[in-house]
């Protein structure tokens, strides 16, 4: 977890600034609920780091939209695959399995570089947010806005 937080140091305080506000925001909804059972958290995480993840996770050969929609993505699957990364980087990406671990074809030696930052981004943000999985959502915002345009009309 070391590498984890030297890569967010250098984000700090904008995510500090972030996360600050979110565990506010939070605690006011604590109070507001006091006396009442607590509601089961999900936590929905979108967009390609999380995708990514998911469909590493799932070990797919190839893309799959439907596979990945809707998953849930583990924090041991992360640390795992941020260790696997790091003892990878600055080495040859290969497809397949080798030492390095298993890549599918579809995953760039591009994106293979993002993995880590976007690991440790991810677990800080289970950290906050007090959960150790989020379900995978392979829409995004637009699709949020096409659908209530959708539902207007």
């Amino acid at each position: 977890m070391q590498a984890a937080h030297s890569i967010l140091d250098a984000h700090a305080a904008p995510l500090h600034h972030i996360t600050s506000s979110l565990c506010q925001q939070m605690q006011n909804q604590d109070c507001q609920n006091e006396g009442q059972q607590p509601q089961p958290v999900v936590v929905i995480a979108t967009g390609g780091t999380v995708t990514t993840f998911a469909a590493l996770q799932l070990q797919l050969q190839e893309y799959v939209h439907e596979q990945v929609h809707m998953s849930i993505l583990h924090r041991q699957h992360i640390e795992d695959l941020m260790q696997q990364y790091l003892r990878a980087e600055g080495q040859p990406l290969e497809v397949g399995c080798s030492s390095n671990g298993c890549w599918p074809g579809w995953l760039t030696a591009a994106r293979a570089a993002t993995l880590a930052p976007g690991c440790a981004g991810l677990l800080a943000m289970m950290d906050l947010l007090g959960v150790d999985e989020v379900c995978v959502s392979d829409n995004d915002l637009l699709d949020g806005v096409v659908a209530e345009m959708t539902e207007a009309l």
